[in-house]
């Protein structure tokens, strides 16, 4: 018969097996933690900051379009206008497009413009448009018949920023607008520090656009521009081998005022001062 002592013994091996055995359990590794959601304030600084619109045009099989005009603007109101450049590669993007229906227009001289309505951009996703152009006279599209009821509007201020696809400032580029109908004199702004511009007192109605940065592929279009119009440009890099086309060669338009005001202009200057006689 096992004496008492032997019988303490074991009794204190199953309890320090037992002890061993919750301790293991309790230093078990905890569960994996849930996966993380969205927040919901993320997710709306997201959609306010918008998505890409992108794409490529193409003349033949594989002949990139180099250098043709993208613009993008939005179809509710047309206050909101978005240029670019397609780039070597015939490729094109435009970053921070808000939700909404766009018309995007691709224009180049000597090509057929092509425009794409009813171009639906909604955040998360990409719209992506993959275009062939055609040789043509490549004039800009015909007038919007809203303009002329737009162009008896008082002035307004156009504003906006130019950057490059990485969403960086781009200043000294010029902003030339040239009217439509010749009704006013041609308009120039040149960019700040951080890319804006902004260009007071711009009757509304149909202006042609071109903007120019040194280093960068010039943009060239017809803006119908709207009080409270919002403007933004990005500029793509010319490539090594561009070749400036005849327009590129061509020193800006300034205003030519009608003979007639030589005539006045000679007649208000003071009759040069005579000579002292001995």
């Amino acid at each position: 018969m096992p004496s008492s002592g032997s019988i303490r013994s074991v009794v204190s091996a199953v309890a320090l097996l037992l002890a061993a055995t919750l301790a293991a359990s309790a230093q078990a590794p905890p569960p994996p933690p849930p996966r993380p959601t969205t927040d919901a304030a993320e997710l709306a600084a997201a959609r306010a900051g918008g998505t890409r619109l992108q794409g490529s045009a193409e003349l033949g099989r594989r002949q990139p379009v180099v250098g043709a005009t993208v613009k993008a603007v939005d179809e509710s109101h047309g206050r909101l206008v978005m240029l670019t450049s397609t780039a070597a590669d015939g490729r094109f993007r435009i970053e921070g497009v808000p939700d909404g229906t766009y018309v995007v227009t691709l224009d180049k001289p000597g090509l057929e413009p092509l425009v794409k309505r009813d171009v639906e951009v909604k955040f998360p996703t990409r719209p992506t448009l993959e275009v062939r152009m055609q040789p043509g006279p490549g004039m800009a599209p015909a007038a919007p018949a809203a303009s002329a009821a737009a162009a008896d509007e008082s002035a307004t201020t156009l504003s906006g920023v130019v950057t490059t696809g990485e969403s960086t400032a781009v200043p000294d580029v010029t902003l030339r607008f040239v009217r439509e109908d010749g009704s006013r004199d041609p308009r120039a702004v040149r960019t700040g520090t951080e890319g804006n511009f902004e260009i007071p007192d711009l009757a509304p109605g149909l202006w042609r656009l071109e903007v120019r940065g040194v280093g960068y592929l010039p943009v060239r279009t017809v803006i119908d521009v709207r009080p409270g119009q919002e403007l933004r440009v990005s500029l793509v890099p010319q490539p090594a081998d561009y070749s400036p086309g005849p327009l590129d060669l061509l020193p800006p338009e300034e205003p030519i005022p009608p003979p007639e005001w030589g005539a006045r202009l000679s007649a208000r200057r003071p009759a040069p001062a005579e000579p002292p006689r001995a």
